[in-house]
């Protein structure tokens, strides 16, 4: 079962369903508010297991920090792996839960303190300002700009306006070395550059495999 904000993009959703799960669409809310898709997750497991106990799991993903030691424990690792024995110089990604940025992150900087693990955030989320300046807040949650929606950018999954108990191992081990701030438009240009990248190199290898 999934509890699927109304803002993500339908395709999600048209995907999830394909594959047999129930997805629940449900309202944008804070944090705060009983009906934030994490509160009524965790209210829909407790139902659960009150009519058929043992039978539902709240996974919790954001505070439980299962998720950074996953990510310690096992993609870190994972990526020294395929480095081949070369060193890691910089890790660089966007965080949701902050599992894989601390985790990844804490595991790199015990290989190699020099390493330079970078925070990137879209338009509207306040960890761009917990790295750099200690205080996660941003513009858009200002009195007078706050609305109903703060969030005007196409990420989805990323970004966020509170500190995590993942995201937070991360500041306290001062693992998070630096943070940018990107616009959609970036975000879309390096898309597209991927993509391009990509094809460019699926199609190099088939040359170079059929020579």
């Amino acid at each position: 079962m999934f509890l699927f904000l109304n803002l993500l993009a339908k395709e999600k959703r048209n995907i999830l369903e394909c594959l047999g799960a129930e997805v629940n669409v449900v309202p944008t809310a804070a944090i705060s508010n009983p009906k934030h898709y994490v509160n009524l997750a965790r209210q829909k497991a407790e139902e659960i297991n009150k009519s058929d106990p043992n039978t539902a799991a709240f996974m919790n993903q954001f505070e439980n920090t299962a998720n950074f030691n996953t990510h310690y424990r096992n993609t870190g690792p994972e990526i020294l792996d395929q480095m081949n024995g070369k060193m890691v110089d910089a890790f660089v990604m966007s965080s949701g839960t902050g599992g894989t940025l601390a985790g990844v992150g804490s595991y790199l900087k015990e290989k190699n303190p020099k390493v330079k693990v970078v925070l990137v955030d879209p338009p509207g989320s306040s960890l761009y300002n917990k790295i750099k300046f200690g205080v996660a807040f941003a513009e858009e949650q200002r009195e007078r700009l706050l609305r109903r929606h703060r969030y005007d950018t196409i990420a989805e999954g990323v970004g966020l306006d509170r500190v995590t108990s993942n995201f937070a191992l991360g500041v306290e081990r001062k693992v998070i070395t630096d943070a940018i701030r990107v616009t959609d438009q970036e975000m879309v240009d390096m898309a597209h550059w991927y993509d391009f990248f990509l094809y460019f190199f699926e199609i190099t290898t088939y040359f170079l495999n059929s020579w």
